[in-house]
Protein backbone atom coordinates (compact mmCIF):
# COMPACT_ATOMS: atom_id res chain seq x y z
CA UNK A 1 0.00 0.00 0.00
CA UNK A 2 1.65 3.46 -0.78
CA UNK A 3 1.66 6.15 1.89
CA UNK A 4 -1.71 7.87 -0.24
CA UNK A 5 -3.64 4.85 0.00
CA UNK A 6 -3.23 4.88 3.71
CA UNK A 7 -5.00 8.34 3.78
CA UNK A 8 -7.99 7.62 1.68
CA UNK A 9 -8.12 4.24 3.45
CA UNK A 10 -7.84 5.43 7.02
CA UNK A 11 -11.23 8.03 5.56
CA UNK A 12 -12.92 5.14 4.29
CA UNK A 13 -12.31 3.14 7.39
CA UNK A 14 -14.40 5.99 9.30
CA UNK A 15 -17.08 5.81 6.74
CA UNK A 16 -17.24 2.20 7.21
CA UNK A 17 -17.30 1.98 11.20
CA UNK A 18 -20.91 3.26 10.88
CA UNK A 19 -21.25 3.08 14.83
CA UNK A 20 -17.49 4.80 15.63
CA UNK A 21 -16.46 2.04 17.63
CA UNK A 22 -12.80 1.83 15.77
CA UNK A 23 -14.04 -1.96 14.12
CA UNK A 24 -15.11 -2.54 10.82
CA UNK A 25 -17.92 -5.80 11.76
CA UNK A 26 -19.38 -8.27 9.30
CA UNK A 27 -22.64 -6.44 8.76
CA UNK A 28 -20.51 -2.92 8.14
CA UNK A 29 -18.15 -4.92 5.63
CA UNK A 30 -20.90 -6.01 3.81
CA UNK A 31 -22.41 -3.12 3.23
CA UNK A 32 -19.21 -1.18 2.73
CA UNK A 33 -17.19 -3.23 0.34
CA UNK A 34 -20.63 -4.04 -1.88
CA UNK A 35 -19.44 -1.26 -3.04
CA UNK A 36 -16.41 -2.53 -5.10
CA UNK A 37 -18.80 -4.65 -7.06
CA UNK A 38 -17.06 -7.33 -6.57
CA UNK A 39 -19.34 -10.74 -6.11
CA UNK A 40 -19.70 -11.78 -2.75
CA UNK A 41 -17.67 -14.98 -2.45
CA UNK A 42 -14.66 -12.62 -4.10
CA UNK A 43 -15.73 -10.19 -0.67
CA UNK A 44 -15.83 -13.46 2.03
CA UNK A 45 -12.22 -14.40 0.60
CA UNK A 46 -11.12 -10.99 1.37
CA UNK A 47 -12.73 -10.64 4.67
CA UNK A 48 -11.31 -13.99 5.75
CA UNK A 49 -7.96 -12.90 4.45
CA UNK A 50 -7.64 -9.44 6.17
CA UNK A 51 -9.18 -11.25 9.16
CA UNK A 52 -6.51 -13.21 9.91
CA UNK A 53 -6.73 -12.88 13.65
CA UNK A 54 -10.03 -14.17 13.47
CA UNK A 55 -11.03 -10.98 15.48
CA UNK A 56 -14.65 -10.90 13.92
CA UNK A 57 -13.99 -7.65 13.15
CA UNK A 58 -11.81 -5.29 10.96
CA UNK A 59 -9.61 -2.86 12.51
CA UNK A 60 -8.06 0.12 10.86
CA UNK A 61 -4.98 -2.32 9.26
CA UNK A 62 -6.56 -5.25 8.44
CA UNK A 63 -8.55 -2.76 6.54
CA UNK A 64 -6.03 -1.55 4.60
CA UNK A 65 -5.53 -4.79 4.03
CA UNK A 66 -8.67 -5.22 2.76
CA UNK A 67 -8.40 -2.48 0.17
CA UNK A 68 -5.43 -3.90 -0.82
CA UNK A 69 -7.29 -7.35 -2.01
CA UNK A 70 -10.18 -5.72 -3.39
CA UNK A 71 -7.55 -3.76 -5.60
CA UNK A 72 -5.81 -6.84 -6.31
CA UNK A 73 -9.36 -8.70 -7.03
CA UNK A 74 -10.33 -5.46 -9.19
CA UNK A 75 -7.48 -6.44 -11.15
CA UNK A 76 -8.48 -9.35 -12.58
CA UNK A 77 -5.86 -11.72 -10.26
CA UNK A 78 -7.62 -14.34 -7.61
CA UNK A 79 -7.82 -12.89 -3.67
CA UNK A 80 -5.36 -15.03 -2.05
CA UNK A 81 -2.40 -14.43 0.30
CA UNK A 82 0.26 -15.47 -1.98
CA UNK A 83 -1.09 -12.64 -4.99
CA UNK A 84 -1.21 -10.32 -2.44
CA UNK A 85 2.33 -10.55 -1.10
CA UNK A 86 3.63 -11.02 -4.98
CA UNK A 87 1.12 -7.51 -5.17
CA UNK A 88 3.10 -5.85 -2.43
CA UNK A 89 6.79 -6.87 -3.94
CA UNK A 90 5.94 -6.03 -7.50
CA UNK A 91 5.16 -1.95 -6.23
CA UNK A 92 1.74 -2.14 -4.23
CA UNK A 93 -2.00 -1.41 -4.95
CA UNK A 94 -3.94 0.98 -7.04
CA UNK A 95 -6.73 2.58 -5.28
CA UNK A 96 -9.84 0.30 -5.30
CA UNK A 97 -12.84 1.12 -7.04
CA UNK A 98 -15.82 2.07 -4.66
CA UNK A 99 -18.81 3.21 -5.53
CA UNK A 100 -19.22 6.69 -4.00
CA UNK A 101 -15.57 7.22 -3.18
CA UNK A 102 -13.93 6.87 -6.14
CA UNK A 103 -14.06 6.73 -10.25
CA UNK A 104 -13.88 4.21 -12.32
CA UNK A 105 -9.81 4.58 -12.89
CA UNK A 106 -9.25 3.78 -9.03
CA UNK A 107 -9.15 8.32 -8.38
CA UNK A 108 -10.50 9.38 -5.12
CA UNK A 109 -13.69 11.39 -4.91
CA UNK A 110 -12.81 13.49 -1.46
CA UNK A 111 -11.20 16.51 -3.93
CA UNK A 112 -7.56 15.16 -2.95
CA UNK A 113 -6.80 13.81 -6.04
CA UNK A 114 -3.58 11.60 -6.11
CA UNK A 115 -3.10 11.79 -2.23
Amino acid sequence: MSPSNAVHYDRWFQTADADRDGRVTGADAVAFFGRSGLPREVLATVWELANDRRLGYLDRLAFHKAMDLIALAQSGRPVSKENYLAQIDSGGFRLPVLAGLSDAEGNPLDGNPGG
